[in-house]
């Protein structure tokens, strides 16, 4: 679920940046999926009319949640500049319901040694947080007895619509991010999936959600495949495939993996071009684009041949990892979860399920690194481009359809500035990144 800008907040987030990022990320995105409305600083953008935005948010939310954190009480929160302060102060002048979590031993110092206007904070009845199970452990008595606000509640279609990915590769420079993409990946699918089509020479593969076939292309040959059907609902995709990348050993067909006539538009595809069933199905980055994964993939199965192999390959957010203290990646990360429209960004920890929910037998999963230590100034700039630069476009369609609204446009900016940092430290020479792509493969 997203931070709804038309709602009113209910919960405001106060925490320091050092040592509070992330049990706030964590906090805010269990809020909000529980059916809070919550303002949570990702950004910490100090500047401008930021000190009006706390302020103001603060004046309209019900519940105040601190953070507690070794650095939360350090000695500059009696630097009359420290913002942490100006959170509790105007919290407690405007009377909010101030709920301290502890996060490990930290704790709030005694009254009398902190700068006046904030001393009443250590009145408040606290939580205590002790591992790093966070909010799982104080959810439950953190809303039902801490938290005044009350919970919105969501029908099924309602939460499907907020979590449904509007992601098209058709729209703006997608292409060329989806060509560095293909040629980012190339060696690491090759390692993977080549071994899994065996010493046969014509296997017939389903390449489901090929886009504009960029990786089917590099993948499979006619040195180990006799066809390779690549299917896509984007005809503009499928157009530039049609006109540069088919030729005997690979073909395209347009199909919406989510219409309610899939399985019967599916058949026809295959009769029409002599397929009765496939030897593999190789599906990357696509599932988690999908309503419900599980329902394609339980079809897909019907199409493979018994003994056949599927290949899922995916990423996900929380294994993508830099030396950088300044928490701008988590920043974008964060920030772009909580956008409505974006797709699952945790899809690599659920193939596993995914294959097992379906019907497969004999799954295994294999990791693959990208980093940057060895790579040229331009191919980090191309790893940048691959893994963050398009969240933007997210941003850009939220303002699209909120012309008139300030909050669109706030994190339009801020996702902006996000990126422009994060662009300088891949550039830097002591900047180091990884992440890693998750392949799942099993057995019909």
């Amino acid at each position: 679920m997203e931070n709804n800008t038309n709602e009113k907040i209910q919960i405001f987030i106060s925490y320091r940046r050092e040592d509070g990022l992330y049990p706030a990320m964590l906090l805010n995105r269990e809020l909000l999926q529980n059916g809070f409305s919550v303002f949570f600083d990702v950004n910490s953008i100090r500047s401008g009319q930021f000190d009006k935005i706390i302020y103001d948010k603060i004046d309209e939310c019900t519940d105040f949640i601190l953070i507690v954190t070794p650095s939360t009480f350090s000695s500059r929160v009696h630097d009359d500049n420290d913002w942490i302060r100006h959170e509790i102060s105007h919290a407690l002048k405007s009377a909010k319901n101030i709920i301290p979590l502890y996060i490990g031993k930290a704790q709030i110092p005694a009254s009398e040694t902190l700068p006046t206007d904030i001393q009443a904070v250590t009145l408040y009845n606290s939580l205590r947080q002790q591992d790093a199970n966070l909010i799982q452990e104080v959810n439950k008595k953190l809303i039902d007895s801490f938290i005044q606000a009350k919970a919105q509640s969501f029908s099924s279609r309602e939460y499907l619509q907020r979590r449904c990915s509007v992601y098209d590769p058709s729209k703006g420079n997608e292409i060329l991010r989806l060509k560095i993409q293909a040629n980012n990946i190339a060696e690491h699918d090759r390692a993977i999936v080549l071994p899994l089509l065996g010493k046969r020479t014509n296997n017939v593969v389903l390449d489901v959600g090929c886009a504009y076939g960029f990786v089917g292309k590099s993948l499979f040959t006619k040195d180990n495949c006799s066809l390779v059907l690549g299917l896509d609902k984007s005809v503009k995709c499928l157009d530039y495939a049609n006109a540069y990348l088919k030729d005997d050993c690979h073909r395209y067909a347009e199909i919406d993996l989510e219409s309610d006539d899939v399985e019967s538009r599916l058949t026809e595809i295959l009769e029409n071009n002599g397929i009765e069933k496939a030897d593999m199905i190789f599906t990357a980055l696509t599932l988690h684009h999908l309503k419900n994964p599980l329902k394609l993939l339980r079809l897909l199965r019907k199409y493979l041949k018994t003994n056949g192999v599927i290949v899922i390959r995916g990423s996900d957010d929380g294994l993508k990892i830099c030396n950088g203290t300044s928490g701008v990646m988590e920043s974008i990360i964060e920030k772009t979860y909580n956008v409505t429209g974006v797709s699952d960004r945790k899809n690599g920890r659920k193939i596993f399920g995914w294959l097992k929910d379906s019907g497969f037998r004999n799954i295994k999963l294999r990791t693959k690194m990208k980093d940057t230590s060895t790579l040229d100034f331009d191919s980090k700039l191309d790893l940048f481009r691959e893994s963050f630069s398009y969240r933007i476009n997210y941003f850009k369609r939220q303002l699209e359809n909120n012309i008139n609204d300030e909050s669109a446009k706030r994190d339009f900016d801020e996702m902006e500035i996000l990126l422009a940092r994060l662009e300088e430290e891949f550039c830097s020479d002591n900047f180091w990144y990884c992440e890693f792509d998750i392949y799942g493969f099993a057995v019909k």
